[in-house]
């Protein structure tokens, strides 16, 4: 099996290195590039072809989500995992939105970064803990969004067994 071909995006040395010495060490993962900055992400994912690229979000001159459309156009087969310390909801969903198939947070495990990597190369999506959690937030709060009991959006009542009795006739 071909090593997974991985190019790193972000604007702090000291990420990029520690990132390089953990990808380093392994005989699956092989790191072609590193760009500092969205633009150098663009025109190196369309050089280099990647099967990977980590990408943070906040970074000089074209933030990661702003580049992705681009670099979705530049390299198509490329997977794009975001590896960010913002791990709110609006920039995972975001992310998400701009095709990437991998959120993991920069104080997640290297075993999670690992994990995304190994995923991506295969089309299958990874978020990490954290950036699960904001997802499925959004989502209930979008769900929930002007509906009363479940937030499920049936009716009240409607997941209830035959026969069952509501939680007001239990307490009231």
């Amino acid at each position: 099996m071909n090593p997974i071909r991985t190019l790193l995006a972000d604007d702090q040395p000291m990420v990029l290195t520690e990132m390089r010495k953990l990808l380093d060490d392994r005989d699956d993962i092989v790191v072609v590039g590193e760009a500092g900055d969205g633009l150098e992400a663009i025109a190196m994912v369309g050089s280099l072809r990647p099967d990977v690229l980590l990408l943070d979000v906040a970074m000089p001159k074209m933030s990661g989500i702003e580049a992705m459309p681009l670099i979705r156009k530049a390299a198509p087969d490329t997977s794009i995992v975001i590896l960010s310390m913002n791990i709110q909801e609006v920039y995972v969903l975001e992310a998400l939105q701009a095709g990437a198939v991998g959120y993991v947070s920069k104080t997640a495990p290297a075993s999670h970064l690992l994990k995304a990597i190994h995923l991506a190369s295969v089309g299958k999506r990874y978020l990490s803990p954290e950036a699960s959690s904001a997802a499925v937030d959004s989502w209930l709060k979008d769900l929930g969004t002007g509906l009363k009991g479940t937030g499920s959006g049936l009716p009240d009542g409607a997941l209830a067994q035959p026969g069952s009795k509501s939680a007001e006739q239990l307490i009231g």
